[in-house]
């Protein structure tokens, strides 16, 4: 059984010098056995392997290693107790199995999940079909995946769905079936560091066409840049052309329960219509409009990297319906969050203008040009709604003798030029902001924003009392936005009064996960419920390394950790994860002859977290891989945060709400076991394994039968 455990090593095995654990490491257990033929049936024959664990014995907690300091802790003798080295399955030739250690010749169809990392070098099993299996519930949106590869240059690829039946008569049309192709990642598109001399051999922007031809890639040759997160190239693979096929069900917000069923028809040169089933189990349960999403999450615009990389001079029609299309992507990962750049050059933005424009009048004063801010705000309305937090970046640390600039525009000329103002600490500050800051505040309000509209933007430098001063002068009830690796709760001014600090994204301390097998001092043995506990500051993890809820959350991550990010940051008692870019692409370097980030190198910007989430696709932003797992895990979270409410309010019946504790005490148990290291393949081995669409069905299940039970919105 599960249970079952092998003979428990000798305590002299945690012994400081390991002598008897490095002894029984030399020795080779081999175990062949012969299959007879009798004991296959036709068709699908599957051949288990279990590996048995010796159990960790007392000695591991009381041994004490060499003398040095840092080897005191005993956690080195936490070493694996069960290992299988190799595993091979022979035949002879001519026999019916067919061989999946080589790529096959020509084309092939095969199937793979979602959440898989997929490289280059992959290839499928011959005896494997490819299908799609999906879960879902109303008013979402939820991928499959397979793949199209070729020893050869794969020309002509291309995919066709139809209509879904659903089993009691409904259908969800064609139309409610998208097809994307996913791009190789990297270079001017992208972060994804993982170029080779003959290609690239990571996937990441999707295309509603594929490519009249799809390049042979050959991993065994590397041509500068480091591989990243998602683990070395490949040495001794097979060269190969690799498509990646994405089929997203679009689920309207009134269909029908039910299991739909088709397919959809992939076809290349050289390679027949190859049918795909698909199928989606639709819950009654109905995902809330992204509007209505009780997480949040902030991915950062950009809004000059936007223009550079479609070479659109700035604030043009053109750049605002660019931006757009960037927002309406970013709102369905619970994207929220309003920047609006006074400054130049604000806090880890990189902008070289100021959405309000100065303009010197003849008397020493100014006047002010609001153009820009206004369309902005205008954009952010009708792409997304009211923000939670509308970001006007007004402050700037003075530390190493930086100085903040606003843009100047010559009355005569209309030429923008960088501005000085006085500095904050100064009289001259408050006369300087005061007319801008009163006109802002006026806009804002007649919007119905001003109980969002942040002061920003802050880091690990706060500003100093007698700047804070400047802005209490003028708004006496603001609040700030803090990013930085520490936590605060106010800005104090040098009367000792403080404005406070209402959304924060941090480091150090943030984002411990929720264990259900360890009692916790703060979440006791229930899962943290932080959108109850503080309703009235936002808190989310700035996810780089440091914080408590993932190992750090990049672009080249690996992507079942985008699939469970959001999921993993209510688990440990955060509303969500900020500090990461929405499309800081690369761009040329200012000064620098390569492409660069506008965001900088600072350890507190989204270089250090994530630069660009959305894809610089050829006609406009677009979603990619990583998009589309953040989404759905966007959705699971929702999932997760309505069964909580059922939890708190005690609606459902107590058997079902047990139910609903012990499921999201499972899911905590399978996410803790990746924490080891999540950007290794060996992490996510057991849960993109492990039965994560069972997990997923059965958390719609509940939610679905809370709904019935009683009135859980």
């Amino acid at each position: 059984t599960a249970d079952t455990l092998a003979e428990k090593y000798a305590d002299e095995a945690y012994a400081e010098n390991g002598a008897l654990l490095k002894e029984s490491g030399k020795r080779a257990r081999r175990l062949e056995v012969e299959i007879a033929p009798e004991q296959l049936r036709k068709g699908a024959n599957v051949l288990a392997v279990g590996v048995i664990r010796a159990p960790l014995s007392g000695a591991a907690f009381t041994v004490k290693g060499p003398k040095e300091p840092w080897r005191e802790p005993v956690d080195s003798y936490f070493w694996s107790h069960m290992r299988l080295d190799g595993f091979r399955l022979t035949a002879a030739e001519g026999s019916a199995i067919v061989a999946n250690t080589a790529r096959p010749k020509g084309p092939q169809v095969w199937p793979v999940q979602p959440l898989e990392t997929v490289m280059a070098w992959q290839y499928g099993d011959p005896g494997e079909k490819a299908s799609i299996e999906l879960y879902g519930a109303r008013n979402g949106a939820f991928s499959g995946r397979f793949m199209i590869s070729s020893d050869a240059v794969l020309k002509g690829a291309k995919v066709t769905a139809g209509a879904l039946a659903g089993d009691s008569g409904a259908t969800l049309p064609a139309s409610a079936i998208q097809i994307r192709y996913a791009m190789p990642a990297g270079g001017e598109t992208g972060w994804i560091a993982n170029m080779t001399k003959t290609g690239k051999y990571r996937y990441d922007i999707l295309d509603d066409a594929a490519p009249a031809e799809i390049p042979v890639v050959d991993v065994n040759q590397q041509a500068g840049g480091k591989p990243g997160a998602s683990g070395p190239v490949k040495k001794g693979a097979i060269p190969g052309a690799l498509l990646p096929v994405w089929v997203t069900v679009n689920v309207p917000a009134d269909a029908k329960p039910g299991l739909y069923k088709g397919e959809v028809v992939a076809s290349a040169e050289g390679l027949g219509p190859v049918r795909v089933p698909v199928s989606i189990k639709i819950h009654s349960w109905k995902l809330p409009d992204p509007d209505d999403y009780v997480g949040i999450n902030d991915f950062t615009q950009s809004h000059e990297s936007v223009a550079m990389t479609y070479k659109e001079p700035l604030w043009t029609d053109r750049h605002f319906e660019l931006m757009g299309k960037s927002l309406e992507l970013g709102e369905r990962l619970a994207s929220r969050f309003c920047y609006a750049n006074i400054l130049l050059d604000g806090h880890c933005m990189g902008n070289s203008e100021g959405m309000v424009r100065w303009i010197p009048k003849s008397d020493g004063t100014f006047e002010y040009d609001f153009g820009p801010f206004d369309k902005y705000l205008d954009l952010f309305a009708a792409k997304v709604g009211k923000p939670k937090g509308l970001v006007l970046t007004v402050w700037v640390t003075s530390q190493h003798g930086f100085k903040g600039k606003v843009s100047r525009l010559d009355p005569t000329t209309r030429k923008l030029e960088a501005m000085d103002f006085p500095a904050y600490k100064t009289p001259e500050a408050v006369g300087f902001w005061k007319p801008v800051m009163d006109e802002i505040r006026k806009r804002v309000e007649k919007r119905g924003w001003w109980d969002v509209t942040l002061i920003g933007h802050s880091g690990d430098f706060t500003p100093k009392p007698l700047e804070v001063d400047c802005f209490k002068a003028i708004w006496p009830d603001g609040k700030w936005i803090f990013s930085a690796h520490m936590a605060t709760t106010a800005m104090e001014a040098s009367d000792k009064s403080k404005m406070p600090v209402v959304v924060g994204e941090r480091v150090w301390g943030c984002g411990r996960l929720y264990n259900p097998d360890i009692p916790d001092p703060i979440y006791g043995t229930t899962y943290p419920q932080r959108w109850k506990k503080t309703p009235d500051k936002i808190e989310m993890v700035f996810p780089r390394v440091g914080q408590g809820s993932m190992n750090g959350l990049w672009d080249d991550g690996r992507l079942a950790l985008w699939r469970m990010s959001s999921e993993a940051a209510i688990q440990g008692n955060i509303h969500g994860f900020g500090r990461v870019g929405l499309d800081f692409w690369p761009v040329p370097g200012r000064g620098r002859g390569h492409m660069d980030s506008l965001a900088g190198s600072s350890n507190q910007g989204m270089g250090h977290s994530t630069l660009a989430i959305v894809g610089a696709g050829r006609s406009g932003p677009c979603a990619t891989e990583r998009f589309e797992m953040c989404r759905e895990g966007v959705q699971v979270r929702e999932a997760i945060l309505f069964v909580q409410k059922a939890l708190v309010e005690k609606k459902g019946g107590e058997a079902l709400l047990k139910r609903g504790k012990d499921l999201l005490d499972e899911r905590a148990r399978h996410y803790l076991r990746t924490m080891t290291e999540q950007n290794s393949a060996s992490a996510w081995v057991s849960f993109e394994g492990g039965g994560w669409q069972d997990r997923d069905d059965r958390l719609l299940a509940l939610c679905s039968e809370l709904a019935a039970a009683a009135d859980v919105k």
